[in-house]
């Protein structure tokens, strides 16, 4: 029994191997902006908050309209939001391929996520929410990404209502890489992997009855 329990993990570790590392080679040529690196806004700045722009220029990414606001992803300290619309262009020697974010809307309205690139390729979604003709459940954190192999440029956001507090992201990944699971995904696949080992093994053991 203990023979054939460490053949499945050593069959198991050479299947998830290539797969670690292809996740482990593109997170290393991608970039993965937070915001949580910058001071937090001034608590008595108003409804104005505190403007992002340039700063993360070294890395590759311009924000027009873009201003800090609080917590967004559960776990962070604080996202950007648009006001009332947002855009994202990316900037540098080579366009990133991926681009993925989580998306957000305080008045629980739709979020139109428009990407293009060179040659005229534009992709665009729509998240859930409020909106018109029908309306979807309004769902925060939405996971958004696009692909495209002649590179993306720029991203731009808006919100239905296009009241003053648009859309709001949190965690945006990008760079000249092949596409990457959902985190939420990848640890669902790791889980359905350990719980089958656990079945297998637990199928293995003798019956004390027996």
């Amino acid at each position: 029994m203990a023979l054939r329990s460490r053949s499945f993990v050593r069959t198991l570790a050479r299947a998830l191997l290539p797969v670690l590392l292809g996740v482990h080679a593109a997170l290393a040529q991608a970039v993965l902006i937070t915001f949580d690196d910058l001071p937090p806004p001034d608590p008595e700045g108003g409804l104005a908050g505190t403007p992002v722009t340039n700063e993360y220029a070294p890395l590759g990414l311009l924000v027009n309209e873009g201003y800090l606001a609080g917590s967004g992803v559960p776990g962070t300290d604080q996202s950007l939001y648009g006001a009332p619309y947002l855009s994202l262009s990316f900037i540098g020697g080579t366009l990133p391929t991926y681009v993925s974010l989580y998306v957000s809307a305080p008045n629980r309205d739709r979020v139109f996520v428009d990407a293009a690139g060179p040659g005229g390729w534009a992709r665009t979604v729509v998240t859930d929410g409020a909106g018109w003709p029908t309306s979807t459940p309004y769902r925060p954190n939405q996971y958004v990404s696009f692909h495209s192999e002649t590179g993306i440029s720029n991203l731009d956001l808006s919100a239905f209502y296009f009241l003053r507090t648009g859309p709001v992201i949190d965690d945006l990944y990008f760079g000249n890489v092949a596409p990457v699971p959902e985190p939420a995904s990848l640890a669902l696949g790791a889980a359905g992997v350990l719980t089958l080992w656990a079945v297998r093994r637990r199928r293995a053991r003798p019956d004390p009855g027996a």
